[in-house]
C-alpha cells in the first residue's frame, strides 16, 4: 500500500509536468476487447434477468468503448486478459466488483440477484467503473493507493456524478479520508477529490497524475 504522502507527491509532480502523449490507438482496444473471456452459460442466464445487460456485455465493441474510454479520462490502459464472472448470490448485496485477481488473470464479477433493482442507464457506467480496477490492479498488483484513491480514480472514469446526490455529512478533509473506504459517501468524496482537481489543473494534468500514482508500486 502507498502512503498518502507518496500519492500526494505524485499528484504534485504531474501536475507540474506536461501532458503525456496518447499511447494505444482504436486497434489496441478491440484487441483487448477480443481477449475478454466470457462464458456462454453465464450470458444465458443473464439473458433471463436483463436482456439490456446481455447485449451490453456480449457486445465486444462495448468493452473496446469502455477500455478507450478508461484511457482517455485517466490514462490507464493495458491489454490484460479479462474474465467476466456472472455470478448468482443471493445473500450478497453488491452489484459488482472487479479488479481482484487469480491464476487465470483478472476478474470483474457481476451479482445477478442485483442486476434487476440497478437502473438500466447505470450499468454500463458500472463495468467502467470494474473495469479501471481490473486496469489498475494489473499494472500494479498491491493496489498501489488506499481504498479511498482507488474508487475516487474508478469514479472519476466512469462518471459517476450521481453518487454525489447521495453524500451525507459535510464536508470531509481528505487526510481523514479511511484507507479502507467504506459507504457511499466516501466513495461520492473521493469523486468530488477529483472533480476539483479536474477544475483547478485541468484534464490533461489529472490524467498525468493518475498515471504517475499507477506508476509507483
Amino acid at each position: 500500500m502507498i502512503p498518502l504522502r507518496t500519492c500526494l507527491i505524485a499528484l504534485a509532480l504531474a501536475f507540474s509536468a506536461a501532458a503525456a502523449p496518447a499511447g494505444p490507438g482504436e486497434a489496441d482496444f478491440q484487441a483487448f476487447a477480443q481477449r475478454v473471456k466470457l462464458d456462454p452459460a453465464e450470458l444465458e442466464a443473464c439473458k433471463k434477468i436483463s436482456p439490456k445487460l446481455f447485449e451490453m456485455l456480449s457486445n465486444r465493441d462495448n468493452w473496446a468503448k469502455w477500455a478507450k474510454t478508461i484511457h482517455e479520462r485517466v490514462g490507464i490502459f493495458t491489454p490484460c486478459e479479462v474474465r467476466l464472472m456472472l455470478v448468482d448470490e443471493p445473500k450478497r448485496d453488491y452489484f459488482g466488483k472487479g479488479g481482484f485477481l487469480s491464476k487465470l488473470g483478472s476478474h470483474i464479477k457481476i451479482n445477478l440477484p442485483t442486476v434487476p433493482k440497478e437502473p438500466e442507464r447505470y450499468f454500463e457506467e458500472h463495468m467502467v467503473h470494474e473495469l479501471t480496477h481490473v486496469m489498475h490492479y494489473t499494472i500494479c498488483v498491491s493496489g498501489g493507493a488506499p481504498d479511498w484513491l482507488q474508487e475516487g480514480v474508478a469514479q472519476y472514469a466512469a462518471e459517476q456524478y450521481s453518487r454525489i446526490a447521495r453524500i451525507r455529512g459535510g464536508i470531509v478533509p481528505i487526510t481523514d479520508l479511511p484507507a479502507n473506504l467504506k459507504g457511499i459517501p466516501q466513495y461520492a468524496r473521493a469523486l468530488l477529490f477529483f472533480e476539483y482537481l479536474e477544475k483547478v489543473h485541468g484534464a490533461d494534468k489529472l490524467r498525468a497524475a493518475m498515471k504517475a500514482i499507477v506508476a509507483e508500486k
